[in-house]
């Protein structure tokens, strides 16, 4: 079932309409033309609708208990509504109960701590930063890293802490938010709209409203019942220009050239937020947050998005937290005591104990300045594409630095490599040593959650150091998974959020010693990553497991192998070692492992398993009933790895599933599970190059 949303609704009100076209058409779809509801309510009594605009949710719950049907805050919208009214009252009026949750699953509405509080404070004080997510997987996505208030009673013996939190949301553009505001209006629900309750129960639209804020407070001037609260935002807006002010003053030079205008916040939703400028907001995001605790004596317990755990940029934070441990230790809890001689050694300590080389931010020399192979300064020098971070005068030079230079390569080392150089031309920042000690709680001291879900299976892991931690799997629900991986992934992320398995099995522990050497195994080489630690356990793994050994090991039995969840999660240092390691080596040629990849868009992963003799076609059932690398690609909008397998790995474009299914089909897949809800830029650059080349290649569409 195939839906979309007209452009003109998309550039006003695009996330209001696709939910009410997508609940429309779902009761359309059951009727299928019959207008008796008897049989139907018998077999189903209740009908609900998990939805992430929260105004539409009133509206089926105001309809389902009857309410008159509202005016339309947009002439756009009157028709889905008069249809909504419709629908709900024949279902109800048939006996089947009808009603809307109202779940963003994003940016989530306060349940029992004030969340909100802390949106607002810090967005009074120009303490909150907005910027395009760094992720590859979510372009289009709008990442918010904000501290608020000292929180009492929690960190330095109950002295109090400040928080550095991370949300992501996607923002549909200033016509939504400020439809948003009539839609509200039109319900009666103006209280809803006011800074801080807005913030509380629907803080994706808060950031939304953030973004423009002196237009939305205009905007909310010409509704009735809302001049107090425009005056709320108006007093609001001057923090939100400071919090502009703080991320242009801090971000390195990538993000002050793409915001020379000042336009900040007025296109961060654009596809078109390289990967660069994102990971500039990123990083001053964080030292906006190292700057709104300076000289408070109090702790800053830093968040990192579960997402970005494992990728390039969480590692790279990950380093960072771990040398600020150490440069605060080695100099007697005063960071400002060490020379940049120092510093610059323990950073590269730092990485050598996450298993990279012994300078591989290269700071004892300019790597600008000399060819990163033979040592020259004259002549031409060329960066590297990979990283931009080293010079050489030849490829032969380049080829022979690439076995010292490989762990460095990328621009998140790069990144880190020039703020080193920065902070050194610069007075040394005032560090309180409380925060940097503090600041180490990334991986190893967060409590986190994740989920993964597969076509045979579903898996959460709530790490809790200190604590009790569990690892939990739990059935499929779903008798058609080829097709549900979107709605299987979401379901089984609201689960592990909710901490909600219900008939799943778990396993409980407060160490991981406590853990089978099998599941232990797993989870080194998957989301608690630690390469040391698998190479301590295989030996004894080994010994453990019957013939046929390694090659049968899979996580509860049918999920992933140790290579493919590490190939899934992006961890290339792992997936390097198990594939060359003989006594691992046969998982190479186990399950999908290029599929997982591919997967969850990790380019430089698959090219590596490619590498080492990974089937670039190979198919498993725990992936999504058995899809191609290729499809699995085109399902998640990963258009480079799509080019890749067709263009360097001999994938063929032209393939069709089982079902007659193609890449475009493929592509459109999660659209059809999430209907005019779904939105991304990414998937739409995939349809255009697909049409393209099959075009090219003489299949065109038909």
């Amino acid at each position: 079932m195939m839906m979309q949303v007209p452009g003109e609704a998309t550039e006003v009100c695009g996330r209001a309409f696709g939910a009410l076209l997508a609940i429309t058409s779902f009761f359309e779809h059951m009727l299928d033309g019959q207008n008796d509801l008897t049989q139907l309510a018998a077999n189903m009594p209740s009908i609900s609708f998990w939805l992430t605009d929260l105004n539409v949710c009133r509206v089926v719950n105001l309809a389902a208990a009857g309410a008159p049907a509202i005016v339309s805050p947009h002439t756009l919208l009157a028709a889905p509504l008069q249809l909504l009214a419709t629908l709900v009252g024949q279902y109800t009026a048939a006996g089947i109960a009808v009603y809307a949750v109202f779940d963003p699953h994003r940016c989530v509405a306060d349940n029992s701590n004030d969340q909100g509080k802390q949106r607002f404070a810090a967005a009074t004080a120009g303490h909150a930063a907005l910027y395009p997510s760094p992720h590859p997987q979510r372009v289009g996505c709008v990442e918010v890293r904000f501290v608020g208030e000292l929180v009492e009673g929690q960190g330095a013996r109950s002295g109090g802490e400040f928080n550095s939190h991370p949300e992501r949301f996607i923002d549909y553009g200033e016509g939504e938010a400020l439809v948003y505001a009539g839609f509200a209006a039109s319900l009666g629900d103006v209280e809803r709209l006011r800074p801080l309750t807005l913030a509380r129960v629907d803080p994706q639209s808060f950031w939304a409203a953030v973004l423009r804020a002196e237009h939305f407070a205009t905007a909310l001037l010409k509704l009735d019942g809302c001049v107090d609260v425009a005056a709320e935002w108006q007093r609001l807006v001057p923090g939100v220009r400071r919090c502009a002010e703080n991320l242009e003053r801090l971000a390195p030079r990538e993000w002050r050239t793409w915001d020379e205008a000042g336009t900040w916040g007025t296109h961060l939703h654009s596809a078109e937020a390289h990967q660069g400028v994102a990971e500039a907001g990123a990083w001053g995001g964080l030292d906006l947050s190292a700057e709104a605790v300076k000289g408070q004596g109090r702790l800053l317990k830093l968040g990192l998005l579960e997402d970005l755990k494992g990728t390039p940029l969480g590692d790279m934070a990950d380093v960072f937290m771990r040398a600020q441990q150490a440069a605060s230790a080695k100099s007697g809890g005063d960071p400002r005591k060490l020379s940049s001689e120092q510093r610059e050694k323990i950073f590269n300590e730092a990485y050598k104990a996450e298993g990279h080389g012994d300078d591989v931010l290269e700071l004892a020399t300019n790597p600008l300045h000399v060819c990163g192979g033979c040592g020259k300064s004259e002549g031409t020098l060329r960066k590297c594409t990979g990283c931009g971070g080293v010079v050489y005068c030849g490829s032969p030079c380049q080829l022979k630095d690439w076995p010292r230079h490989k762990q460095a390569c990328t621009k998140e080392v790069t990144r880190l490599r020039q703020e080193l150089r920065r902070l050194d031309r610069q007075q040394p920042r005032e560090v309180d040593p409380q925060l940097t000690t503090d600041m180490t709680k990334l991986r190893v001291g967060s409590e986190f959650i994740m989920s993964e879900a597969t076509a045979t299976g579903a898996v959460a892991v709530h790490n809790n150091p200190g604590g009790i931690s569990s690892v939990t799997f739990w059935e499929p629900e779903r008798a058609n998974p080829a097709y549900d991986s979107v709605l299987a992934e979401v379901a089984a992320s609201r689960a592990a959020r909710r901490l909600d398995h219900g008939l799943g099995t778990r396993v409980h522990y407060r160490k991981l010693d406590e853990l089978e050497l099998p599941l232990q195994f797993l989870l080194m080489c998957g989301p608690l990553v630690d390469l040391q630690r698998a190479q301590t356990l295989l030996e004894g793994l080994l010994s453990q497991l019957p013939p046929p050994g390694i090659a049968e090991l899979r996580l509860h039995g049918k999920l992933f192998t140790p290579l493919e969840w590490a190939a899934k999660k992006g961890h290339l240092s792992v997936v390097e070692w198990l594939c060359t390691d003989k006594r691992t080596r046969p998982l190479v040629a186990v399950g999908s492992p290029i599929g997982w990849a591919c997967y969850t868009g990790r380019l430089e992963v698959a090219r590596a398993l490619l590498k080492y003799g990974a089937d670039a076609a190979a198919a498993h059932e725990a992936l999504w009933g058995g899809v191609p690398p290729l499809f699995a690609a085109a399902q998640n909008g990963h258009l480079e790895l799509i080019k890749w397998l067709v263009d360097e790995a001999g994938q063929d474009l032209h393939a069709v599933d089982s079902h007659g299914l193609g890449v475009l089909e493929h592509i459109n897949l999660p659209a059809a599970q999430l209907g005019a809800d779904w939105d991304s830029p990414s998937h739409a650059e995939c349809a255009r190059w697909a049409e393209k080349r099959l075009a090219e290649t003489g299949m065109g569409l038909t």
